[in-house]
């Protein structure tokens, strides 16, 4: 019988709103119904504020989707990835930093910030770049490296 994992759903909601969900929530899809499985899935999904990934599909469930991208949200793997409330409060206050910086953007030039986004791209044939890894690189980690070094 499937159930809530109660951590991850009182990360994702209010104190107020957390209990309540727990308390309502019930599988009433027939043991077998995809199509009732799904939208029950995709209705808690939408209650916990949680995107989807990818299309969600009982009979082409992959292992691996979760090694690809690692942000939060449902993948077709039965697996939610949920900051914990301490990674939220300091994704909180990056933002709230970056959106402070952003309004005193005549400020930057002559800053280490001002260094880091007006760096000179590096010349492939006099600065070649050899990056080393333990194997592919999952979405997350491309997005940071990959257009590094391909300016």
């Amino acid at each position: 019988m499937p159930s809530l994992h109660t951590k991850v759903v009182t990360e994702l909601l209010s104190e107020d709103e957390a209990p309540l969900l727990l308390a309502r929530w019930q599988p009433a899809w027939q043991h077998g119904n995809d199509a009732q499985m799904l939208t029950a899935v995709r209705e808690l999904l939408g209650a916990l504020g949680l995107p989807e990934l990818e299309p969600l599909d009982p009979s082409a469930l992959r292992a691996d989707s979760v090694n690809e991208a690692l942000r939060p949200g449902a993948h077709n793997a039965a697996v939610i990835l949920a900051p914990s409330s301490v990674e939220r409060f300091a994704t909180d206050g990056l933002v709230e930093n970056l959106l402070a910086i952003s309004t005193l953007t005549d400020e930057i030039p002559g800053t280490a910030l001002d260094a880091l986004l007006n760096r000179a791209a590096p010349v492939p044939e006099a600065d070649p770049v050899l990056v080393i890894a333990a194997g592919p690189a999952n979405e997350s980690q491309a997005q940071v490296v990959v257009p590094f070094y391909d300016e």
